[in-house]
């Protein structure tokens, strides 16, 4: 279980066993501090990047020809004009795929159809783990709750900033959402 108190920290709630041979015992509840690792890694590029992506619900129309076309360019190969990512997932819940940037098990993650309600709990353990939460469309850094186009980039000592313009430089399109 992924949790966050604004200004007070995010983690990640897991079960471990306090037994040992001699003397089963019950299983307790372990808190660990997001990103998972003290010290993660400097982002340095889509080229070394796990990305997540969702196809999303709506599979049709604009917004679907932006995904298929921005995941092209994502996976494609860099003498086809591609970025070459190191690989793409896609997990299939936007709350837990934001927990897991969070938790630093994936580099980045893009998304637009999501509510506001699919993605506030996990944008605010993103950010109290030192992730930020930006446009999925390109230019804007500071995108409302409910803007509905979300990219997501984890805690990193350094390459945040530059990640996300080099995100935005593949997006193929605008996605526009009604709110």
């Amino acid at each position: 279980m992924y949790t966050a108190i604004k200004n007070q920290g995010s983690f990640l709630t897991m079960p471990v066993r306090t037994d040992s041979p001699s003397s089963p015992a019950p299983i307790a509840p372990r808190k660990i501090r997001l990103p998972r690792k003290s010290y993660p890694e400097p982002l340095t590029g889509l080229r070394s990047a796990l990305v997540a992506v969702e196809w999303g619900y709506d599979r049709t129309g604009t917004n679907f020809d932006v995904k298929h076309k921005t995941f092209t360019k994502l996976a494609g190969a860099a003498e086809d004009g591609g970025c070459m990512v190191h690989s793409i997932r896609s997990m299939g819940s936007a709350a837990l795929t934001i927990c897991a940037v969070a938790a630093g098990q994936v580099d980045l993650y893009w998304e637009g159809g999501p509510w506001a309600w699919d993605v506030a709990a996990g944008w605010l353990i993103l950010t109290e783990a030192g992730g930020i939460m930006v446009d999925g469309n390109p230019g804007n850094w500071s995108p409302a709750v409910d803007c509905r186009r979300y990219l997501a980039v984890r805690a990193a000592p350094s390459g945040q900033k530059e990640l996300v313009e080099e995100f935005w430089g593949a997006v193929q399109g605008e996605m526009v959402y009604n709110v």
